[in-house]
This record gives structure tokens, C-alpha cells and sequence, in this order.
């Protein structure tokens, strides 16, 4: 066969020197991360194309008569096209094992993208709130999210795809509405959730550097973020595991050091709180207990996805549950009975208090600070792989998914750092946005957990096997999940129109459908129509299935 002395005699000695096939690998109107596949061994079934990144179908444009044509004139055509794609694979070559996520990486990431500055922020101004109780507050809050988030994870581990945030709704509810919850969540991130961090971490920063104001220290954190983040996965997982072990350290030597354990007589059950009070504490800490179920973005990135996934979650929640916990306990046992201050916050009091200078600045920089970096550095990564998904399926220009000189994905990452900036230096209202985000990250789960619904169902009737997605437990915890999140986004939603601030988000919005529908119409002069993304969900299933 003509393809296989091509594979064998010329793929070898192609190197970069392909360029001359692409006009006419566009001109059959292919995807060339595809074709780039195929010599990878993955053949074409019924017009479908496995996608190399996503782990999904995608259908051949309408105009596309190859898998129409009798198999030696196909393999004649498609000689030239394998040709290129080699040349693909070299410049966007696939992920190697070493680089990819183990189990340790995974949760490392989850951890620093659940712990942030909500639990040194809210533990002191709660504290005034529930004294003693506090931890049990923690505990309340921690059971929501237990169900929102184990439904994702089990939904990542059964199709581990690339940019899950918004792959698993475009594929099985809406292309649309995939791309608009996706849209809102990132763009408010970048715009306010990322400035955010970084002027949070700066501000730190000050307390023990004289020089520079906060903003020059806040673009100086961000611009370190974005360049390790341009080197590629590799230094970004080393750098995070580091933090993140430096966090998990800081946080139980505090815990040890500072926790009072005489003064737990004082305190009785006579003193708890009123329910109404406990659970509505108990709402406001269920955000910092967010962030974990993002990992679903990194499923091709993982190392043995399919069993990784899940365990990360079952080792990173509770041992965020029991820092949560065992750190709001080393504060509220050194408060007096009727946990009354004069001024200023418990937390930062009683830190001061037990912690001599060098530790106290040893417990800023390892505890708050981590805190707020590795957060920023996880969603860096979050943010990337959502904007590739988009890319892969032509939303976004095609070089947005491609790396180029010798960096890792710099027109995407360049984009997350502009609109960062432009977040950080024109004034906005960061925490309004970083709310909006918080909401978009909402709808994101609940489209996602509604994902799992009809997978169920598609599993169901095509009988198919279904993992842990086939556990009544999940279902279980899909309803509770689903009920919880649409409860905190009521939240979020009554605040912001209770203060005015909802016509920006639906602006949006707004701006984001516009934008589907001038792209779409734009790609359909090309025969490619993004609302037939969600054409073949039997099918992603099907070979989903013969890749377990």
C-alpha cells in the first residue's frame, strides 16, 4: 500500500519541510490535529474521527467525500495528508508520560486550587459569628460540595477529555450553551478573579518588602505566573506540588502550635449557635471548599485518567475537610467565652499572639500567600485548557491551540495575561467580577452534572459500560449536587441584584452570543456548523468505550 511506504520510507526524513501540503489540506477542509492521529493507528469509522485531544467523535465536514471513496483511491489521497500531519505531530507533538499528571500532581493542583485566601478571610470574621463552633460550620459546608463535586470527578474519570468545563456540556446539551458558561467563567476570571490574587498576594507581599507599590508587586506576581506557565506543564506541576507542600506544612504547624487545648473547658453546649445561624455560616464557607472539581480539565493530561481522577478526589477532599477543620479549631480555641474582640480579626490576633516574629512571617508567606499563588497558577492552567477545547473545535482562531517557539500554548496564554492587566490597571470592581466568575463556575457544574443525566441514559439504553457513572450513590449525588449549586448561585444572583450589580454579567453574556453567532455563520462558509457538535453523543460513548 502507498501509505505504508510513505509512513515507513519518507515520515522519518520529513522533518519541517511540509509546508508546501497545507493549502491543500484546507482546501479538503480537514482538521489537521485529526489527521495527525491517524498514525497514531486510530482508524475512521462511519465518517467519525476520534478526537487526539478531547477523546471524542467529531464529524467530518458535509463536503468531505474521502471515507466515500473506494479504500486504494482514498489512500492515494490521503498520502500527501498523512504527510502533513506528521509534520503536525512535530509541532504539537503529544504529551509524553513523564509530563503528564500523576496522582500526586492531581492533587496538588486540587488542593491549591481549593485552598485559598476565603479560609484565612472568613475564619476570623466567622469566628465572631460561632464562636467555638466553627469547625462544625466547616464540617456543614463541606457536605454540599462533597456532592457537587464527586459527580464531576466520576464524570472526568469515565471520559477524561481535555477542557472538560466546557467539552462535556457542548457534546451532550448544547454546543451553544457549552461555549456560553465557558465564556462567562472565563472571561470573568480573567478579568477579575486573577487580578484578584495577584493584588492579594501583593498586598502581602508589602507587609514585608518596603519598596514598590502593591500594583507594581501584583503585575511583577502575575508576569512570573504567565512565564512559568509559557515553559510548558512540566515546570508548572514541579512548582506547584512544591507550594502546595510548603501550604499543607504551614497549615498543620500552625495547628499544632497554636491550638489551645486548656481553654476547651470553658466551653459547653449551651452555647451553640441557632441552626438558622450555623447553616448560614455554613453557606458562606461552602465556597472555599470550590475549586477541586476543576481537575476535570486535565483528564488527557493525566496519567491512567480513567482510575487517577477519582482517587485524587478521594485524597484531596478530605484532607482539605481536615485542614479546614483542625485550622479553625487552633483559632476559636483561643478565644475567650463570649469570643469578643475590640477590634481587628481573631485570626490575624491570635496569630500574633501565639506565634513569635519569625514565625509569624513564616506562617504569611507559607500559609495566605501559598495560598493565593497556587490558586492563581492552577487557574493559569484551568483557564488554558478550556480556551483549547474551544480552539480545537474552530470557536477561537486555530493559532490559539498551537505551540510555537518552543512555548506552550503563548497566543492562549498571552490572552489570560492581556485581559489580567487590563482586570489589574483599569479600576474595575474585581470583586463584583471575581463573582460573576464564581456564578459561571456554577453553571459550568450544573450543566455538567445535568451532562451526567443523559449519559446515564445513553449508557442505559445503548448498554454500555458505565464505571462508577452506573452507581445509584452518583445518581443520588447528582440531585443533591444539582440542588446545592443552584441554591449558592440563588445566592450570589439575589446579592447582585439586590446591590445593582447584575446588567454587567448579562452584558456578558450578551457579548458572548453575539459572538457565537457571527463565528458560526462564519464557519459555515466552510461547512462546518458548531450546533452539530452534539450530533453524535452515542457515538463519543461508543468509542469511549472501546478506549476503556
Amino acid at each position: 500500500m502507498i501509505l505504508n511506504y510513505i509512513k515507513s520510507n519518507y515520515f522519518p526524513k520529513l522533518g519541517r519541510k511540509a509546508n508546501f501540503l497545507k493549502e491543500f489540506i484546507r482546501f479538503v477542509d480537514l482538521d489537521l490535529k485529526e489527521l495527525g492521529h491517524m498514525i497514531k493507528g486510530t482508524h475512521w469509522v462511519a465518517g467519525v474521527v476520534p478526537h487526539p485531544d478531547q477523546g471524542g467523535d467529531r464529524i467530518l465536514p458535509t463536503t468531505s467525500t474521502i471515507t466515500k471513496i473506494p479504500f486504494n483511491i482514498t489512500d492515494i489521497l490521503l498520502a500527501p495528508l498523512l504527510l502533513y500531519s506528521s509534520y503536525v505531530l512535530m509541532k504539537n507533538p503529544p504529551l509524553k508520560g513523564k509530563h503528564k499528571l500523576s496522582l500526586f500532581a492531581l492533587v496538588s493542583m486540587s488542593v491549591g486550587l481549593t485552598i485559598g485566601g476565603g479560609l484565612f478571610v472568613l475564619t476570623g470574621a466567622l469566628a465572631k459569628e460561632v464562636g467555638f463552633f466553627l469547625p462544625i460550620a466547616y464540617l456543614v459546608a463541606a457536605i454540599p460540595m462533597f456532592f457537587i463535586i464527586l459527580p464531576v470527578a466520576s464524570l472526568g474519570a469515565f471520559l477524561p477529555v481535555t477542557g472538560g468545563n466546557y467539552f462535556y456540556v457542548s457534546r451532550f446539551v448544547s454546543p451553544m450553551l457549552g461555549f456560553l458558561i465557558a465564556w462567562v467563567f472565563i472571561l470573568t476570571a480573567c478579568l477579575g478573579q486573577i487580578p484578584l490574587f495577584t493584588l492579594t498576594a501583593a498586598e502581602i507581599t508589602k507587609n514585608f518588602v518596603p519598596f514598590g507599590s502593591k500594583e507594581i508587586w501584583a503585575f511583577g506576581i502575575l508576569s512570573f505566573f504567565y512565564i512559568l506557565n509559557l515553559t510548558g506543564i512540566k515546570p508548572v506541576l514541579i512548582i506547584q506540588n512544591i507550594m502546595v507542600s510548603v501550604l499543607v506544612i504551614a497549615l498543620i504547624f500552625c495547628i499544632f502550635r497554636i491550638t489551645n487545648i486548656s481553654n476547651l473547658k470553658a466551653y459547653s453546649f449551651d452555647l451553640f449557635p441557632h441552626l438558622t445561624k450555623l447553616f448560614s455560616v455554613a453557606s458562606l464557607l461552602s465556597f472555599t471548599f470550590f475549586g477541586s472539581n476543576a481537575i476535570v480539565e486535565l483528564g488527557k493530561e493525566t496519567k491512567n485518567p480513567r482510575s487517577v481522577l477519582v482517587k485524587a478526589f478521594y485524597l484531596s477532599y478530605p484532607l482539605i475537610v481536615i485542614l479546614y477543620i483542625g485550622f479553625s479549631f487552633s483559632i476559636v480555641s483561643n478565644l475567650e467565652r463570649d469570643h469578643n474582640f475590640e477590634s481587628g480579626d481573631p485570626l490575624v490576633q491570635v496569630v500574633k499572639t501565639k506565634l513569635d516574629s519569625f514565625e509569624f512571617i513564616l506562617f504569611m508567606l507559607g500559609g495566605p500567600m501559598l495560598a493565593v499563588v497556587t490558586s492563581l497558577n492552577g487557574i493559569f492552567l484551568i483557564l488554558s485548557r478550556s480556551l483549547r477545547s474551544m480552539t480545537d473545535d474552530r470557536i477561537f482562531p486555530e493559532i490559539m491551540g498551537e505551540n510555537r517557539f518552543g512555548l506552550s500554548y503563548p497566543v492562549t496564554f498571552t490572552t489570560i495575561y492581556v485581559l489580567a492587566n487590563l482586570g489589574l490597571f483599569l479600576n474595575w470592581n474585581l470583586e463584583t467580577l471575581a463573582t460573576y466568575s464564581t456564578i459561571g463556575w456554577f453553571f459550568v457544574v450544573i450543566a455538567q452534572l445535568y451532562s451526567i443525566i443523559i449519559i446515564r441514559n445513553i449508557i442505559k439504553k445503548q448498554k454500555l459500560n458505565g464505571g462508577l457513572l452506573n452507581h445509584p450513590f452518583v445518581l443520588v449525588s447528582v440531585v443533591l449536587g444539582a440542588i446545592s449549586s443552584v441554591f449558592f448561585t440563588g445566592i450570589l444572583a439575589y446579592n447582585l441584584i439586590k446591590e445593582n450589580k447584575l446588567f454587567d454579567l448579562l452584558f456578558i453574556t450578551f457579548i458572548g452570543i453575539v459572538y457565537f453567532f457571527v463565528r458560526n455563520r462564519i464557519l459555515k462558509r466552510y461547512k462546518i456548523n458548531l450546533n452539530h457538535l452534539n450530533a453524535n453523543p452515542i457515538q463519543i460513548l461508543q468509542q469511549n468505550e472501546v478506549l476503556q
